[in-house]
This record gives structure tokens, sequence and C-alpha cells, in this order.
């Protein structure tokens, strides 16, 4: 069975930046997998395995919470990771604080657990997942990796909210369901 989750969705322009860094990055730093530039998103409720009528539940929910929402800005913070310094699990670009995109999670996470979804409990950390599992033989640091200032202090367009399925075994591996265009 799939597992779901809803996203923000990132234009092709922030993604090509995005796999432009990533490449840079690469270089110094030893992950053991690289996300895929298609699969870039910002998550704002992982939902897990579901039936359909969840699903249906979720949706109808979510596209009437979002349904006032307008298209916002937001922009780039820094470079983090999730797991132990020395030996991450996640390496993630993050965003600075945003209280439309906080308002977006918030909105689609009640409309989830509405539909009956148990949700993770921690706190939403906005944030665009760039590789996984760090296998380097000394400890993990970006000291010696030069980011490009260009991806900072630049405001992206959030235009839709989306339902994704994955598909483990595939590159990329997020295959789109459902989409909610905010408003203009």
């Amino acid at each position: 069975m799939s597992h779901y989750f809803f996203a923000l969705s990132l234009s092709n322009d922030l993604k090509g930046k995005l796999q432009d860094v990533s490449k840079e990055m690469r270089v110094n730093l030893a992950f053991k997998n690289w996300v895929h530039p298609k699969d870039y998103h910002i998550t704002l409720a992982f939902l897990g395995q579901a039936n359909e009528e969840q699903l249906h539940e979720a949706c109808k929910l979510s596209e009437n919470a979002l349904a006032s929402i307008f298209t916002f800005s937001f922009e780039l913070s820094k470079v983090g990771v999730f797991g132990l310094p020395k030996t991450p699990r996640i390496l993630w670009m993050g965003t600075k604080e945003s209280n439309p995109l906080d308002e977006v999670q918030k909105r689609v996470s009640l409309a989830c657990t509405q539909a009956k979804f148990k949700l993770d409990e921690r706190p939403f950390i906005p944030h665009i997942t760039l590789a996984r599992k760090w296998i380097g033989s000394d400890d993990f640091t970006l000291e010696n990796t030069v980011l490009k200032k260009d991806l900072f202090n630049i405001e992206y367009e959030a235009s839709e909210v989306a339902l994704f399925r994955t598909h483990p075994h595939n590159t990329p591996k997020y295959e789109k369901v459902k989409s909610f265009k905010f408003l203009p």
C-alpha cells in the first residue's frame, strides 16, 4: 500500500536552483541518497497509508480549509540537519519564519486530523529535504561547503498545496495526486 502526504509544491525555478546547490554539495558531502529535483517540496502533513475514503475526506476538508488562502511568498534561510550532528540522517534547506506558511500547515493538519489521520506531533519545521543518510568516513560538517548566496534573500512564490503518493522504488519517488491552488 502507498504512503501519502500533503506538501507545499515548489516552482520549477526554485527546484532548479536547489538542484544546482545539491550538485555543488555532493562534491564535499557523502550522503547515501540525494533527492531527485522533481521530489523537492515542503511537507505539511504526512499521512502514511490511507484508504480512498479517508483520502477523499482529507482532500475535501483541505480544499475547504485552503479556499481563502492567497498566493504568498517565502524565503530560504539556512541549511540544517536532522539526526545526530556528526552523522545526520537528513540534510535540508529551511525557510525563514513565514506566517502564511504556518497558517497553511495548521489548516492542512487540522483537516487531516478531522479526517481521522494520526499526525506527527513534533513542531512544524518547514524544510526541503536535499539528501538522506550520512555515509562519510569523517564526521559531518558544512564548513567546507560554499552555498550559493543567490538562493537567499529572494522571495519564492507559493501557489498550491498538493496531495502526493510515494513510490519508494521509483525515481522520482513522488506522484502528485491532487492539487489545491491558492487565490491569485
